[in-house]
């Protein structure tokens, strides 16, 4: 069902200052992307065949922004591999579990699938088809 830890993704007030942060810690930059359709922009930070993802809200109203206003900087969500995303989502809602974005429309188009915090004690957690290269495009789009 889950292959591997994908990313951890860390909300940040100012991503320039939090990346230098990280750098000087000897993290490796992948670059930096942004994404105003959706309203963040990213830094990508490597780490082994991973990668740290530092969010920034370009929206005062927005999901990160809202999380950095309300919880403080810090771990937003943790996103994790599956070998088939259908089966792992059907399990997950045979055992109770909420899911977020899991409609055909989203699924279709590779859309962001999310188990609902609420679900796991907090923890807001990313699901990664193993053939989903959303993720890939966006480190490429970041390094140009």
């Amino acid at each position: 069902m889950y292959k591997k830890i994908d990313h951890l993704a860390i909300a940040v007030r100012n991503l320039e200052e939090t990346l230098e942060a990280y750098k000087s810690l000897g993290f490796s930059s992948l670059g930096i992307a942004s994404f105003p359709e959706i309203g963040i922009r990213q830094a990508f930070l490597a780490v082994g065949d991973s990668y740290i993802q530092l969010v920034e809200s370009l929206d005062p109203q927005g999901p990160i922004a809202k999380f950095v206003e309300q919880k403080g900087e810090g771990l937003y969500l943790v996103a994790v591999t599956t070998d088939d995303l259908r089966s792992t989502l059907d399990e997950i809602k045979r055992n109770g579990g909420k899911v977020i974005g899991d409609d055909p429309d989203n699924l279709k188009k590779g859309g962001l699938v999310m188990i609902h915090p609420r679900s796991a004690k907090g923890v807001l957690i990313q699901l990664v088809d193993k053939e989903n290269r959303v993720r890939d495009q966006a480190i490429q789009n970041a390094q140009k």
